[in-house]
């Protein structure tokens, strides 16, 4: 009998079962981090970009009737209603940019999620360029500008906002900003409704089908 042989076939199964085991464990801690990384995502979407795009929504129905009111009336009733704006620091894509694509696309588990994720993405990016507190500071400025340059009294500006056609054109221009805004963050808000649809489930089984799927 060669016992060298036999040692050498011993060493060889061995090194096999070696590298078996360690790819099964390194399948299993990466689907793990697939796994961590899923709840981060699932957990942002539920608890905080549910409720930011849905006050991105409120805040821009509140301004809108602000833009529209013209007697002093509506003016009053808005100012006393208390309603705080929200500047949304949270509301941000910083979240999912802090994975990269390899990790996002493969934590998203589907060619499907991962679209809506980049979609949810660039669309917080686009709704940010303007918050509505800033669509209403910049248009409350051009507002205040032109009642400066005409020097309109304060208790005539109310009279002058129903007959000038340049405050007509300006509140126009802001109520079709407010539309374009509104149509993207209400969109964006069914997104999170979906990728939450998509990513939910325990944990056990979102690891094996991380396992699987590698």
């Amino acid at each position: 009998m060669d016992f060298s042989k036999i040692n050498i076939e011993g060493v060889l199964i061995g090194s096999l079962i070696g590298l078996f085991f360690k790819a099964f464990f390194d399948r299993i801690s990466t689907a793990l981090k697939l796994n961590r990384q899923r709840k981060v995502l699932l957990d942002y979407s539920r608890y905080i970009g549910l409720d930011k795009s849905h006050k991105y929504i409120e805040d821009l129905d509140f301004i809108k009737k602000y833009v529209i009111a013209e007697t002093e009336e509506e003016i009053t009733e808005i100012q006393n209603s208390n309603y705080g704006v929200d500047a949304m620091p949270m509301f941000t894509s910083a979240i999912f940019k802090s994975f990269s694509q390899d990790e996002l696309r493969r934590t998203s588990f589907s060619t499907n999620n991962y679209i809506t994720i980049l979609d949810i993405s660039y669309s917080i990016d686009f709704l940010r360029d303007y918050m509505p507190l800033e669509l209403w500071e910049k248009y409350q400025i051009k507002v205040r500008q032109h009642m400066e340059d005409d020097k309109i009294k304060i208790e005539d500006e109310i009279k002058h906002f129903q007959e000038c056609g340049y405050l007509k054109s300006l509140a126009k221009q802001a109520l079709v900003e407010i539309k374009m805004k509104k149509e993207r963050a209400f969109q964006t808000h069914r997104q999170f409704h979906n990728l939450i649809e998509k990513l939910k489930g325990w944990s056990l089984i979102w690891t094996i089908k991380y396992i699987i799927r590698q």
